[in-house]
């Protein structure tokens, strides 16, 4: 296991570490590297995404610029588990799917309603972003993160970091995804943040099928639990998304995709319940 940075630093100090970074040597309009040795983006990087890519034990997790999220543990079978997919084909450089794991920021309600993944802002509705900033870390602390601002009408205005990494718990590798949105307008402002994860259920190694033959619960308004065997094994396979929140309130969770992002795939760019 990879050594890993001391606890004890908050999320919001880490976040507006990264949003201060500075670019202390510049290598194009694109960005360059902070005073750390940090790769810093300005702008989503056009062709090809920029990659980070993390190896702990039998897991691999990989990150994309655009917003691609990879996640593969092998198990002592030799069986490997995709736990996520990512949305990006790096040989043809095309988008391949929606992303399999986002985030939304969302203000307002009925025709005055505003969206933005705060991943990827170019998928937004009424809210796009006023800069967007892509840092990759290595280690000790590898991770990606994503920042972006958003400014509306009557001063209102939110800055938002969003880091993903890889950690090896007790229980094995985990996926962790911390966000920070901070208000930095005039105003305070009611808005709702939307998270995702779209994993594929077990049953597709044999049946090519998604979640639908796997048993899924929402234990509490914060956890998430979906187990099923894994065909033609012993092997029982659980998947936990466990969130908690600091000056948030949770709404719901749910296993079902078609009640968190709407009724058809293409619904899954943007939340819609």
């Amino acid at each position: 296991m990879k050594s890993r940075p001391r606890k004890g630093v908050s999320l919001a100090a880490r976040a507006e570490r990264i949003l201060a970074l500075p670019v202390a040597h510049r290598v194009s309009a694109l960005g360059g590297y902070g005073p750390g040795g940090e790769v810093i983006y300005e702008a989503h990087p056009p062709g090809c995404p920029s990659v980070l890519v993390d190896s702990q034990g039998d897991a691999t997790a990989s990150f994309m610029s655009n917003g691609s999220v990879d996640f593969l543990v092998r198990l002592q079978q030799g069986m490997d588990v995709h736990v996520l997919d990512g949305s990006f084909d790096a040989v043809e450089k095309r988008e391949t799917g929606v992303p399999s794991a986002n985030v939304w920021l969302g203000v307002g309600r009925g025709s005055k309603r505003r969206v933005a993944s705060l991943i990827n802002p170019a998928a937004n509705l009424g809210l796009p972003a006023r800069w967007v900033r892509i840092v990759k870390l290595g280690d000790p602390d590898r991770a990606m993160w994503f920042c972006a601002g958003f400014e509306l009408a009557g001063g209102l205005a939110v800055v938002s970091a969003v880091r993903y990494a890889m950690v090896t718990t007790r229980a094995g590798p985990a996926l962790t995804r911390e966000i920070h949105v901070r208000n930095t307008g005039r105003r305070t402002l009611a808005a709702e943040l939307w998270t995702y994860f779209g994993q594929h259920g077990t049953q597709r190694f044999a049946y090519n099928k998604q979640l639908w033959y796997d048993s899924g619960l929402p234990v509490t308004p914060w956890e998430t639990v979906v187990a099923a065997p894994v065909p033609y094994s012993r092997i029982v396979q659980l998947k936990r998304i466990s969130s908690a929140g600091r000056g948030v309130r949770p709404a719901a969770a749910t296993c079902d995709y078609a009640t968190f992002v709407g009724d058809t795939a293409a619904t899954a760019l943007l939340p819609e319940s």
